[in-house]
């Protein structure tokens, strides 16, 4: 099996010979990853936009690619698709990005013009740094600015190309967007809409997936999650999804250069790993015990001990906290009592779920059916836990 580097530099056909699809989706919403706000905004004007094969120049790539997570692959997969029939001629317009840690909004999109005249919208997901990381969280209790700026561009893209087709699309957070920007476009915008496609996105809080705008559309959303999917299967959901075969472990699976994909889809498994779904099952259970007000203090109170050691990215943190250990406790302790009591109490309560899913689990694990009065013992643990 190949994966998205492999498939741009084999995939020979134009999009008039193999048409748009869900792979292409993935691909699109990968390189909305690399730095292209770095680059000359010139390049990106509507009128006379950028393509991805005039783009290929060496003299871009230190701006271009310089601090990107798996840069090695990043190169690799703009050299095939600047290269590829497939994908060089596609041209790149309307990059725009927020990035505002007071509102904890880390944003960017960008608009891929395809040869067919039709539009697809790409939303990046969550970067490496806190601020970015802090905002997905905050999805658990509240819109966040980006969600909200992502239809705002949605809407100006229509109207910029009032006759173009609508595609949108994005990795992680990105998918989360892509599918808020259509359920709350205008309905003469969602008339054009094609497909959203969400790659491993959260999911959304409860009752925004049954408002009209979400009716409206959720026939053209198309979702894709790795077999051990977390990050994909966190809040609420609707949308049917396909299960993609990865090639790495656990949470590495959400990386999508490990998706595999055979022919010009992906290779598909038949559903998620147990272990997957017991995560998924503690998570949505240990959030419903929470309200919003909850949750809003569980954040801020994490979020701010892990901001006490100075990093502001997830690779500083990791290389700091052993060093900054002392500046942790010390932020701990700087919490008032009730915070502190409320943030250890939760963590305890998450802890318990996990026994208690996995113990409910265990009995019915090789027949993969579901225990008698399991869900009536799982509801009735959420409500004493809500109680405390």
């Amino acid at each position: 099996m190949q994966n998205m580097i492999a498939y741009a530099g084999t995939e020979l056909r134009t999009f008039l010979e193999l048409p748009f699809s869900e792979v292409d989706s993935l691909v699109l919403a990968q390189l909305s990853y690399e730095k292209f706000e770095r680059l000359p905004k010139g390049l990106f004007d509507c009128a006379n936009p950028v393509t991805i094969a005039e783009l290929n120049k060496a003299e871009l790539f230190h701006d271009l690619f310089t601090g990107v997570r798996d840069e090695p692959d990043n190169r690799a997969l703009f050299a095939a698709l600047a290269a590829s029939p497939h994908f060089r001629e596609i041209r790149i317009c309307a990059v725009e990005s927020r990035f505002v840690p007071e509102q904890a909004q880390q944003f960017f999109a960008m608009t891929c013009m395809l040869p067919d005249g039709s539009l697809y919208l790409a939303y990046r997901g969550t970067d490496s740094t806190l601020v970015g990381w802090k905002e997905d969280v905050n999805m658990a209790f509240l819109t966040v600015p980006s969600q909200q700026e992502s239809a705002r561009y949605l809407s100006r893209m229509a109207a910029r190309f009032p006759a173009a087709r609508l595609r949108v699309g994005g990795h992680s957070k990105g998918g989360n967007l892509a599918v808020y920007a259509a359920m709350c476009a205008e309905s003469g915008v969602q008339a054009r809409l094609l497909a959203a496609y969400s790659h491993d996105g959260p999911g959304f809080r409860e009752g925004m997936l049954q408002s009209d705008g979400y009716r409206a559309v959720c026939g053209r959303v198309y979702k894709t999650l790795p077999q051990s999917s977390v990050i994909g299967m966190l809040l609420e959901h609707q949308e049917v999804y396909r299960v993609v075969v990865s090639n790495r472990f656990g949470l590495m699976q959400h990386d999508p250069f490990s998706w595999e994909i055979d022919g010009s889809d992906f290779h598909m498994a038949e559903q998620l790993t147990d272990s997957a779904s017991l995560v998924n099952e503690t998570l949505h259970d240990w959030i419903c015990t929470l309200s919003d007000e909850k949750r809003a203090l569980f954040v801020d109170a994490l979020f701010s001990v892990l901001e006490s050691t100075g990093a502001t990215t997830t690779k500083e943190l990791s290389a700091a906290w052993l060093r900054e250990a002392p500046a942790v406790l010390a932020a701990i302790k700087g919490l008032d009592e009730e915070t502190t009591a409320f943030l250890l109490e939760t963590l305890k309560q998450l802890g318990a779920l996990y026994m208690h899913n996995m113990n409910v689990r265990i009995p019915r694990l090789p027949a993969l059916g579901h225990k008698p009065g399991a869900q009536a013992d799982k509801s009735e643990q959420r409500e004493k836990m809500a109680e405390n």
